[in-house]
């Protein structure tokens, strides 16, 4: 199971923690390699060892989809880092991106919770 985590960071430290996320998967992906070539020396061995090279490779995929993950959310962190510098520089005098943010979402739900007159 996965949960999701979420915690602030100043904006001038977002590109340094997307940095850290990743510095933290580097021993993860030392040990996918040590697989990938465990893997293939088992293959070359003339005591190949089936099981193992099973074993093996299904840890690996399971890794590396640990890791595209985790790869994908620090592609969205940076996304976001960047969207809100372009709102930053884009926006008019004395409206923050945030102050939008607020502004369109009330304006973004024109649904409404009675049900219609036809009904």
């Amino acid at each position: 199971m996965r949960v999701k985590l979420t915690y602030t960071a100043a904006v001038e430290d977002v590109l340094a923690e997307a940095a850290n996320l990743l510095a933290n998967l580097g021993g993860k992906l030392n040990h996918c390699g040590d697989l990938f070539n465990g893997t293939i020396e088992n293959l070359r061995s003339e005591a190949f060892n089936s099981a193992q090279m099973n074993s093996d490779l299904d840890l690996l995929r399971k890794q590396l989809g640990e890791l595209d993950i985790r790869l994908l959310e620090v592609i969205q962190i940076v996304d976001g880092y960047e969207q809100y510098e372009r709102d930053q520089r884009f926006s008019p005098p004395g409206i923050t991106g945030e102050s939008m943010d607020a502004s369109s979402s009330d304006e973004e739900s024109p649904e409404s919770d009675e049900a219609p007159d036809d009904y």
